[in-house]
């Protein structure tokens, strides 16, 4: 499978962003990898909508009933970039006089969430093709080499004609419907610590015997397309 630019970075895209995820990404990590909601997962509070980009719905919650939090893989400290920050699941390599910003790989990559697995492509304006990013140099102000981003631009056959759109239209389903959740929660924001039990209530009733019972299903979880 091409990996393009990956197979010798430093993964500073890992180490730049705050990365969002949904409730099906949490539940498939819960459930492949045997973590924890609270190992990998937090709220970043996102009064700027710099996290959530115009995508990734924003969740309240009744300790802080005015901030907007995204829901988002956790930071952890860098040991090979001493004041730097990375994704929780970033498996770093050490600094080599080849790789002066090492190597590093993604711990779950069978089960990394969808806006990993798209990144860095987008649909174009239709819908119908798969696009690639303009990737920034830098993904972060700070001038710490370690949010430097690829190291050369994609190239189009890098990319899987087949899987790209797939994961990219699944990443678009997935976050639509976790807006509908967002609005669901926000009616009554409630603690954080309620929030994953809210989620399992809600995807755990996603699959339907009949499109007869829809009607109730919707209702018992809380969340409709209404909303």
């Amino acid at each position: 499978m091409p990996v393009g630019p990956c197979e010798a970075c430093h993964a500073g895209c890992c180490r730049s962003f705050a990365v969002p995820i949904t409730g099906a990404d949490v539940l498939r990590i819960e459930r492949e990898e045997g973590r924890a909601f609270d190992e990998f997962a937090c709220r970043w509070a996102d009064p700027e909508g710099r996290v959530a980009r115009r995508m990734a719905p924003h969740f309240f919650f009744d300790d802080e009933p005015h901030t907007p939090f995204v829901i988002c893989l956790r930071h952890d400290a860098s040991e090979t970039h001493p004041g730097t920050t990375k994704c929780g699941f970033l498996v770093e390599r050490e600094v080599t006089q080849e790789q002066p910003l090492g190597t590093a790989r993604c711990g779950i990559h069978a089960n990394r969430p969808l806006a990993c697995r798209s990144f860095p492509m987008k649909f174009n304006t239709t819908g119908e093709l798969t696009v690639l990013y303009d990737v920034p140099q830098r993904g972060r102000k700070d001038e710490h080499p370690a949010y430097t981003l690829c190291p050369r631009p994609w190239r189009a056959d890098e990319v899987d004609p087949l899987q790209a759109p797939q994961d990219l239209a699944v990443a678009k389903f997935e976050m639509e419907f976790f807006r509908s959740v967002a609005l669901a929660w926000n009616r009554t924001p409630r603690a954080f610590g309620e929030f994953l039990e809210f989620l399992r209530l809600i995807y755990l009733n996603r699959v339907l015997a009949s499109e007869n019972r829809s009607t109730a299903a919707v209702s018992r979880v809380g969340i409709s397309r209404a909303a």
